[in-house]
């Protein structure tokens, strides 16, 4: 709390409220210790999210709605934007991608997708921390990926935007696997 400047109380319940994902746990006598990021509980992350995220992608409204496609292509012209100089922009993608992804989420309408996609966050962008080798081409490939759902969308092609959305979420699965084998060994 000291070192981010924030008040004790509100960064012990941000942790109380984290720990029920099981990364983190409170110690008797105070504290808090990391537990094991592992494999599987990476596996399960993803699994939980393909879920919510394709389920919120098939709720989506079809072709023909302006709110829909103002919402596209705001998400477009964000995402270009990044692109464009994304050898110094491309911090500013964890930020893009939260919100492309709260977005489609937004259209399951259900809290508990939404409190789900705090973990999601935390492990696709954070956990990179440990190697950031790779950070600039896992953007470019992100941003891609997005933006294949995203023009599938503008055009009202729902199957090819189900079909992009499940090739991205497969290369966020491999990438957090392979930064974990990274951290490893």
């Amino acid at each position: 709390a000291r070192d981010s400047n924030a008040s004790t109380v509100s960064v012990r319940e941000f942790l109380i409220g984290f720990s029920r994902f099981g990364l983190i746990a409170k110690q008797p006598r105070g504290g808090w210790i990391m537990r094991e990021f592992h494999d599987g509980f990476a596996a399960e992350v993803a699994d939980m999210r393909e879920l919510i995220e394709m389920a919120a992608l098939a709720r989506m409204p079809r072709a023909g709605s302006a709110a829909l496609t103002e919402a596209v292509d705001a998400m477009i012209a964000r995402h270009r934007d990044i692109e464009t100089a994304i050898e110094r922009r491309y911090t500013e993608f964890a930020a893009l991608d939260r919100d492309f992804h709260l977005w489609i989420i937004g259209f399951l309408n259900n809290r508990f997708a939404y409190d789900f996609f705090d973990i999601v966050s935390f492990l696709f962008h954070y956990h990179y921390q440990w190697d950031r080798n790779y950070e600039v081409e896992r953007t470019r490939v992100a941003i891609a990926e997005h933006m294949t759902v995203l023009i599938a969308l503008r055009s009202g092609a729902m199957e090819k935007a189900e079909l992009a959305m499940a090739v991205h979420l497969a290369t966020s699965r491999r990438s957090l696997k392979a930064g974990l084998k990274r951290v490893a060994a």
